[in-house]
């Protein structure tokens, strides 16, 4: 495979130079689709040992990571390479979805991480229409009877309002209730910010 089917950049955030083995002989194994045994310490100091599918690495945020099917947990997973312990490859191989998106499939993953706050709102469009207005960063769509359903974790309410007053679609917010009061406030600072600017327009 190409090396850029297997590797993501977000390079949003200044790159951090140096590559570990783990970042070498991970990549190595999702150009060859050979599975490996990952021994992995969690962000809870936990051990584990598993079986890996890599599908790919991405850089986001300042820090690597693969990206893959993992056989213990029986589901896609992210793993942080500086928590890689070590790893073996294992004679058998495996076959990467077509078209997989691994710098995708991460920025969702990391915007369902659990946060203050779990907010859902209802979007009123199409799935097509919302993937297009809301940033992968933001949270997970999903379609629903009504419209499209956005999940998302966040710590700062006022940080979603502003996203979704931008939205050319009309939306219905679920939770938090707290939301729903930060969007009223960006609102008015928003008529404020007009209203100032027509006073001081010139005559």
């Amino acid at each position: 495979a190409d090396i850029d089917q297997t590797v993501s950049l977000d390079l949003a955030r200044p790159f951090a130079a140096g590559a570990t083995a783990a970042l070498l002989g991970l990549s190595a194994a999702a150009r060859a689709q050979q599975r490996v045994k990952l021994h992995y310490r969690s962000a809870e100091a936990q051990d584990t040992e598993r079986e890996v599918d890599v599908y790919g690495l991405a850089y986001r945020g300042g820090a690597w990571y693969a990206v893959g099917h993992c056989h213990l947990r029986r589901a896609l997973r992210s793993f942080r390479l500086d928590r890689v312990q070590g790893f073996e490859a294992l004679p058998k191989s495996f076959g990467r979805p077509a078209g997989f998106d691994v710098l995708g499939h991460l920025a969702r993953s990391i915007a369902l991480l659990p946060r203050a706050h779990a907010v859902e709102v209802l979007l009123d469009t199409d799935l097509q229409s919302a993937r297009r207005a809301v940033f992968v960063e933001l949270g997970e769509l999903q379609q629903a009877r009504r419209g499209v359903l956005l999940r998302a974790q966040a710590d700062d309410l006022h940080w979603v309002a502003r996203e979704l007053a931008r939205l050319p679609f009309a939306f219905s917010i679920i939770k938090p209730a707290a939301l729903r009061r930060a969007l009223a406030e960006h609102g008015q600072a928003l008529v404020q910010r007009a209203q100032r600017r027509g006073r001081n327009a010139p005559a």
